[in-house]
């Protein structure tokens, strides 16, 4: 019984080395095949973010073409330097606007401000690159630097913020009683603070609105001030949210967009002029919006419904006009549109430069 108990114990200590040696090699097979996993994965982690890496070090470089003079000194590509004017001709002036009761950031953000205008004077010039000319817009300059002048409003944040005939209305009326009234000049406000008046929309931006006229002559009611582009303070994550980019990317396309408003830019007439919107002022349909697979400026809807083209599509370059048919061709063919309609492009522009 004592041999037969210790032959037993002997198998059982052989089945259990076996056994044992068994589960050290699934073991190890287990933990090999986990560590080629993990290595895979590691792997494929390592190759996103290079990939991710090289990818925004391609956006930074297409945003950098739109927009270089956020990360260097030099302006828009085609653009050489700002058509800088004294207060007797006629010329854009750049407003830094607040409300009485808050604090200056007029430090801060003076040198965007002038950073945003050159980038959106070097889409214009861009545009009239095609046609062998140069065209800026003309700009009030003291000692040869573009002007920005501070203006404390009389009224409070919160009167401006909830002005009951809109905040674009009661902002010019105080501009126009501060002075900012000239014949001569079209203000480019930004507004550091908030704004109603949107139909339940965020306020971004807006203008000032004249109404209809498209006579081709220099005595074209948008080619006289007083006039308002108006950029309002908002925050990133409702830019983000509905463009789509940051504030500091957008405001050059946002402050030419209403900029091209007061010199005229859409006349109802136009050819590719929105079909649905009420207001006295057009947009052009025949781009998709930006961001949205367009490319010129000028091509939104604030109506539903609109049909868009599809002309001048992707991302890059910024168009002045698709096509040039609608607002603005230095160089329109005989007959045409532009050649017998206002044309933010003709010499009889007084707010914008032509050289050849």
């Amino acid at each position: 019984m004592v041999r037969k108990s210790s032959n037993s114990t002997k198998s059982i200590k052989t089945c259990s080395q076996g056994s044992f040696s068994s589960i050290v090699f699934l073991v190890k097979k287990k933990i090999i095949k986990r560590i080629i996993i993990i290595t895979v994965v590691i792997n494929v982690i390592i190759f996103l973010v290079i990939a991710g890496k090289i990818t925004i070090e391609k956006s930074k470089e297409e945003i950098a073409k739109r927009f270089p003079s956020f990360s260097q000194p030099a302006l828009f590509d085609g653009s050489t330097k700002s058509a800088c004017t004294d207060g007797e001709d006629y010329h854009a002036q750049i407003v830094y606007a607040r409300a009485k009761d808050t604090t200056s950031r007029y430090q801060d953000l003076s040198p965007k401000l002038r950073s945003w205008f050159r980038s959106a004077d070097g889409i214009v010039n861009e545009e009239a690159k095609k046609f062998k000319m140069s065209a800026n817009l003309k700009v009030l300059c003291e000692n040869g630097e573009i002007s920005v002048i501070e203006a404390v409003l009389p009224n409070t944040d919160v009167y401006y913020a909830s002005a009951p005939q809109e905040t674009r209305k009661a902002l010019i009326k105080d501009l126009g009683l501060s002075g900012y009234n000239k014949e001569n000049t079209k203000y480019i406000v930004w507004y550091d603070g908030k704004a109603s008046g949107c139909g339940g929309n965020a306020c971004i931006s807006q203008q000032s609105i004249k109404g209809p006229d498209d006579q081709l002559s220099e005595d074209n009611i948008y080619n006289v001030g007083p006039d308002y582009a108006i950029l309002y303070k908002v925050d990133d994550a409702t830019i983000q949210q509905l463009l789509g980019t940051s504030y500091d990317m957008v405001a050059p396309i946002l402050m030419l967009h209403e900029y091209a408003h007061t010199l005229g830019a859409v006349q109802p007439s136009a050819p590719h002029a929105t079909k649905k919107e009420t207001s006295a002022q057009k947009h052009c349909i025949d781009s998709p919006t930006i961001g949205q697979g367009g490319t010129d400026i000028m091509c939104k809807s604030d109506a539903q419904g609109e049909v868009f083209g599809n002309e001048c599509p992707g991302m890059f370059p910024f168009r002045f006009d698709c096509n040039n048919d609608d607002y603005f061709n230095p160089k329109p063919d005989p007959g045409s549109y532009l050649a017998t309609h206002w044309n933010l492009g003709s010499p009889l522009n007084r707010f914008i430069k032509f050289g050849q």
